[in-house]
């Protein structure tokens, strides 16, 4: 199972989530993505990432950083490792920012079960790390008051989206 949100979101609620994930304890961040053997995965503090960007982001409460677990394949002749969201108590955040007044969907969400691929048995993440990850989730949902219409479909999406597509000063994509 898993718990996700996709919406609209301005840079000013891109700011407001990671208050909202400072104030609920120890976060730390990386981006997501594969890295050579040789180079460590490491986790940073919320405050690397502050900058808004355009960024596929792993979010990890400090206390799990321990059980993120990490795969490990060769692709092109070389040995590459990266965080497996699917088995790791983390939360992937895909953020974007307007480009030229054009703006990117954002997605949070996190696998709450996964299955153990050496035994194929379902396997629950820790209850402690469900619990945080789903109250996220709904942190993003509730202040995504609005909806907007794109190709005849209702998004969720922030009050500042709401107001900036009203007044014409973007447009959205998905």
């Amino acid at each position: 199972m898993r718990t996700a949100v996709t919406f609209w979101q301005m840079p000013s609620d891109d700011a407001a989530l990671f208050d909202f994930l400072r104030s609920a304890g120890a976060v730390r961040v990386r981006r997501h993505r594969s890295e050579p053997q040789s180079e460590p995965i490491e986790f940073l503090p919320l405050s690397a990432f502050r900058r808004r960007g355009s960024d596929f982001l792993v979010l990890c409460r400090e206390c799990d950083l321990a059980a993120v677990k990490v795969e490990k394949f060769k692709s092109e002749g070389r040995a590459w490792h990266t965080v497996s969201d699917a088995s790791s108590p983390v939360l992937t955040y895909s953020r974007e920012k307007p480009v030229r007044g054009v703006l990117h969907q954002s997605t949070l969400g996190a696998s709450l079960d996964y299955v153990d691929l050496k035994t194929g048995q379902k396997r629950q993440k820790d209850g402690d790390f469900k619990k945080w990850a789903k109250s996220v989730v709904a942190w993003v949902r509730n202040r995504c008051t609005e909806t907007c219409e794109l190709n005849g479909f209702e998004y969720l999406a922030t009050p500042d989206v709401a107001r900036a597509v009203n007044e014409g000063v973007i447009e959205l994509s998905i």
